[in-house]
């Protein structure tokens, strides 16, 4: 039995990119650890992890394009 994987490209433009600020209150961050670079880029201070130190680890997922 054989079954079809979409490939990168496929997967890439079938999704809607959410905007990053909605994602940043989404997964708790503070307003002073994010300096946005337009609705779809961030940066994220390193202070962060020191206030999250205490939390289980997460994942970390890179999306470049």
């Amino acid at each position: 039995m054989y079954c079809v994987i979409d490939s990168d490209i496929d997967v890439a433009k079938s999704q809607m990119p959410k905007d990053i600020s909605l994602l940043v209150n989404e997964i708790g961050l503070l307003p002073t650890e994010v300096e946005l670079f337009g609705r779809k880029k961030a940066k994220i201070t390193l202070d962060t992890l020191s206030r999250l130190s205490n939390r289980k680890d997460g994942r970390y997922v890179v999306v470049t394009g």
